[in-house]
């Protein structure tokens, strides 16, 4: 069974690294849920981007699912509120 950690909290002042915050794998496809009322955007690179970067970023709606695919570099959200990040098969 998929390992699903607690929701991550975002806070909206930074992207947040949510591999470290999740311990989840890079080489697992996950999925990303926005559990907040707001937007969040999502950026797949191996370093943080600056909190002006919004246009090469993933936009996520409230209640919107997104699959990140295995053997990614890095995956960063921005936004605030709750988000739910698990592995699937």
């Amino acid at each position: 069974m998929a390992d699903t950690p607690p929701d991550m909290i975002l806070l909206n002042d930074e992207y947040q690294d949510v591999i470290a915050a999740t311990g989840l794998p890079t080489t697992e496809n996950l999925l990303v849920l926005n559990k907040s009322n707001s937007v969040i955007i999502l950026q797949l690179q191996p370093t943080q981007p600056p909190v002006a970067n919004r246009v090469n970023g993933r936009t996520v709606q409230p209640n919107e699912e997104v699959v990140v695919q295995k053997d990614f570099s890095g995956l960063w959200a921005l936004g605030k509120g709750r988000i739910l990040v698990q592995e699937i098969e």
